[in-house]
C-alpha cells in the first residue's frame, strides 16, 4: 500500500529545494564578482586604438627617417 504524502512533507521538500537553489545562486554570484574584478583589471591594462595608432605613426616616421638617412649616406 502506498504511503500518502502530507502537505508538510511537500513543504519540506520545497523548502530544501529553495535553499539548495539559493546556495547555488550565491556560488554563481561569488564567481561573477571574481570575474568582474578580473575584467576590470584587464580593461585597465588594455591600450586604446588611438594610443596604438599614435605609436604606429611614430614608428613609421622614425623608419622613414632612417631609410632617408641610409639613402643619403649611400649617395
Amino acid at each position: 500500500m502506498e504511503k500518502e504524502i502530507t502537505n508538510n512533507e511537500i513543504f519540506d521538500v520545497l523548502v530544501r529545494f529553495a535553499k539548495d537553489t539559493d546556495e547555488r545562486f550565491d556560488a554563481v554570484d561569488i564567481r561573477l564578482d571574481k570575474l568582474e574584478g578580473r575584467m576590470g583589471r584587464a580593461e585597465a591594462l588594455m591600450v586604446t586604438k588611438d594610443y596604438l595608432d599614435d605609436k604606429l605613426a611614430n614608428l613609421e616616421g622614425r623608419m622613414v627617417q632612417m631609410v632617408d638617412r641610409k639613402i643619403a649616406l649611400a649617395c
